[in-house]
């Protein structure tokens, strides 16, 4: 009986793990699988400490790394120092390097399929890779033989990691083989800023077309253009107009799905010794730009016995685009002048290879490219171009067949543009005088430059080429008159600038600089907010330090939210009977509100859907949801809501699919209503339960995170974040989305005491490697959206532990 017992049980137990047999083989496949990728991914992480040979060294470089990733590179030639900064920034952001070479030669669809091809078309015709090697071909030869070698250097050391170093994951999961780089990916890039921070593209259509439709009057309301002086609107400019705000939405949308950053705005500011605690000179910076994994910039520090730079660097990028040493410092803004203008080109009737330019032909010029485009076809692309620059029709669909094209003049690859040799200058400058002449070398991408040194002064100016436009330019404007050509170049001298104002304090937050300068100065300048909250605090009657800077940099405060919330008040009282319990709750949260974008409170919530539900309501019946969209997507829609809500006689605010003239309490009304909708069922059905920080949740996409599992593999985590749009912690979504998830912001955060600097006060908002399994890829995240700071010492990393820093040696 015992042993049938114990058989059976036998029996059973065997059944048993013979129905879990299968699951338990599954489970340890997934174990093994995981560490097998774990131990996969891990293997990418450069090495950080030993001995490398590098080929085409003179003497052997030492690379320090610091506690969160930043390379001290020490060499004792420039020569060596650049080509050991191409191999160290390459072994941490190759495959960053490899998106952004292919977003500047137009070939992403040959890696990521069809959806891109129209991506690709723009930048082919645009000719960022096509118009460097041009540029290279027929000016390198006048830059300085220094700046050129230290470019070839640089190229030098990526395409030595790329040869004989461990190629990222990325490339193995994309299929993508050692290609090496070439100088003109390097100044493509540097075009790709320039495009980035351009304007242009999605105002000029969207005025056209208004205009087109309303008439200069109504829209001289939003542009505060005199109406009288509008350009000429060609008869079709509604379709062109339209086709071309749909293209370029597009191809922006595709660029950030994918990880691709577009520059946005920034904050600058420096402090004369005068106004500090120290006696010494301050400088802040926080540049904004599309968020994007891995980190925007690289950190490192390269010094040689002549020679030493602590940078911020780009992808492809030999000079730090930001700077300091223990001598001096500068940061950027965007300058947001307008460099770029729309032709509509007239064909000569007799000959569709020609335009009509007063009265006579002139030749078109072509150019043929091929994409190649994964699992299909390559596509033919047909570059046309005539004196006003390129033909943009092949970005719209609609617009192929358009008899008179769409031309684009733009300022970035003519003769006199070195931007290598301004950046080389600056980085290697030793005086203000001298870095000020380095800056007349750029004439694309406009940026406004802020400088301090440790002699106490503060300077700013406005770098990037300007030209007489006697005329608004953020039309398309007719190409065929010559009555909208460029004029002479304004002399560097006479662009807007500032060394040592008396006021003590010099600030740069993509606003408009001082109007009197003696010429137009067009541009897309951004609103004032997070310039007249800076300028506020930093006037105040009090002496700054470092501790002092950090709560500015990092200030929530809604600047703009009186202009609308004052207004908004008075009007709503006359609408009070009408108010649901709800409306009644959102409305006292507003009024409770300390204007701060805290994470852990309502307002910020509040106000932002607000702000968004009233310029729809004045603008989208008129503008319809598309070019509102459009409209709303750029940085103009800030300027144009404002100027036309303080106007209380307004065409903007009548509803004109309404049977009654509306009024501004009906607009405020009916605004408040679609907040309090929009937001029970974006957050919770009671206000009271409402957090900003639920909505405003910062997660950092990768190029190759947009589809399961990868999400979980390559994206970053997520967590709340302090801010909003233009605050000076600008913590920025798409207005026209409203989902007010952070889709820019301050992509660093330095502060510099020239009286502390083994303290200066840095962020980055993820980390410094592109490897996701390094334990530098996201370790300032959590830092960053705390507000929290790294210490850097220049000197510190000179006396680290020998055994603890990688020796690359000749071979």
């Amino acid at each position: 009986m015992s042993i049938h017992a114990n058989q059976d049980s036998k029996s059973q137990t065997t059944k048993k793990f013979q129905f879990w047999k299968p699951l338990l083989i599954f489970i340890i496949c997934i174990i093994v699988i995981v560490l097998g990728v774990n131990f996969w991914m891990s293997s990418k992480v450069p090495k950080s400490k030993g001995t490398l040979v590098l080929e085409g060294l003179k003497d052997e470089v030492e690379v320090h790394n610091d506690e969160f990733g930043v390379p001290h590179i020490f060499a004792k030639n420039e020569d060596d120092l650049y080509l050991a900064f191409g191999y160290v920034h390459a072994s941490e952001r190759l495959f960053q390097m490899e998106i952004m070479r292919r977003v500047v030669g137009g070939r992403l669809s040959e890696l990521l399929g069809p959806k891109l091809i129209k991506t690709d078309k723009l930048f082919r015709s645009l000719g960022f890779k096509r118009n460097s090697e041009k540029w290279l071909n027929k000016y390198e030869s006048s830059v300085p033989p220094e700046v050129t070698r230290a470019v070839d250097q640089y190229v030098k050391g990526l395409n030595y990691f790329l040869k004989k170093g461990p190629l990222p994951v990325e490339f193995a999961i994309l299929g993508i083989g050692r290609e090496e780089f070439a100088k003109s990916d390097i100044f493509g890039m540097a075009a790709y800023m320039g495009y980035s921070f351009a304007e242009a593209f999605n105002v000029d259509p969207v005025i056209t077309s208004l205009e087109k439709e309303y008439g200069a009057i109504k829209i001289a309301e939003l542009t505060k253009d005199d109406p009288t002086f509008a350009p000429i609107i060609v008869d079709d400019s509604q379709k062109i107009s339209l086709a071309i705000s749909s293209s370029m939405t597009e191809i922006r949308s595709t660029l950030e799905e994918h990880g691709i950053p577009m520059l946005e705005g920034s904050n600058s500011w420096a402090i004369s010794p005068k106004k500090t605690k120290s006696g010494q000179a301050i400088i802040a910076n926080d540049p904004h730009i599309g968020y994007a994994n891995p980190s925007v910039w690289f950190e490192a520090y390269l010094n040689t016995p002549n020679f030493d730079i602590y940078g911020h660097f780009l992808a492809l990028t030999p000079f730090a685009v930001i700077g300091f040493n223990k001598d001096f410092a500068w940061t950027l803004t965007m300058f947001e002048n307008d460099d770029m203008d729309f032709y509509k080109e007239t064909l000569n009737p007799n000959n569709s290879n020609q335009i009509m330019f007063q009265g006579k032909p002139e030749n078109i010029q072509t150019t043929e490219e091929l994409i190649k485009v994964k699992g299909e076809e390559p596509v033919k692309l047909i570059v046309k171009e005539s004196r006003h620059g390129v033909f943009l029709n092949e970005i719209a669909d609609s617009l192929l067949d358009e008899k008179n094209p769409i031309a684009l003049r733009w300022n970035m690859f003519d003769a006199n543009n070195k931007i290598h040799e301004a950046m080389y200058k600056m980085n290697h400058s030793k005086d203000m005088k001298y870095f000020e002449s380095a800056l007349s070398h750029l004439k694309a991408p406009g940026l406004n430059i802020v400088y301090a040194d440790k002699k106490g002064n503060i300077a700013f100016w406005a770098a990037g080429g300007l030209f007489e436009k006697n005329f608004p330019t953020d039309r398309i404007l007719d190409g065929t008159s010559g009555k909208f050509e460029w004029g002479r170049e304004i002399p560097f001298s006479q662009n807007p600038h500032s060394i040592n104002p008396p006021a003590g304090i010099i600030v740069t937050a993509n606003n408009r600089p001082a109007s009197h300068l003696g010429y137009r100065l067009n541009g897309y300048w951004q609103a004032d907010d997070r310039g007249n909250r800076i300028n506020a605090l930093l006037r105040q009657n009090k002496k700054w330090d470092l501790e002092d800077m950090k709560e500015v940099i990092i200030d929530t405060y809604f600047e703009g939210s009186d202009f609308i919330l004052n207004p908004f008040f008075s009007l709503i009282k006359l609408s009070e009977d009408k108010l649901t319990k709800r409306e009644k709750e959102t409305l006292e949260i507003l009024q409770k509100w300390d204007r701060q974008g805290n994470k852990n409170e309502a307002g910020g919530a509040v106000f932002s859907e607000l702000r968004y539900q009233l310029a729809r309501e004045m603008f989208a019946d008129e503008m319809g949801e598309e070019r509102f969209k459009f409209l709303a997507s750029t940085n103009r829609i800030f300027h144009y809501f404002k100027w036309a809500y303080l106007n209380e006689k307004s065409s903007w605010w009548d509803n004109i699919h309404t049977p009654e003239k509306d009024t501004p309490k009906d607009i405020v009304y009916r605004a408040l209503g679609a907040t309090t909708l929009s937001l029970l069922g974006k957050l919770d059905k009671n206000p009271k339960n409402w957090k900003w920080g639920r909505l405003s949740k910062l997660e950092l996409s990768h190029p190759i995170g947009s589809v399961p599992p990868m999400n979980l593999i390559f994206n970053s985590k997520t967590l709340p974040v302090s801010g909003g749009a233009e605050v000076i912690n600008n913590i920025k979504s798409k207005f026209h989305a409203r989902d007010f998830k952070p889709s820019s912001g301050p992509s660093m955060r330095r502060l510099i005491d020239f009286s502390k600097m083994d303290e200066i006060a840095i962020i980055g908002y993820l980390g410094q490697s592109g490897h996701r399994k390094s334990k530098h890829f996201q370790n300032q995240m959590k830092m960053y959206v705390d507000g929290r700071f790294r210490t850097i010492s220049l000197d510190k990393m000179k006396n680290s532990d020998p055994n603890d820093r990688l020796v690359l040696k000749p071979n």
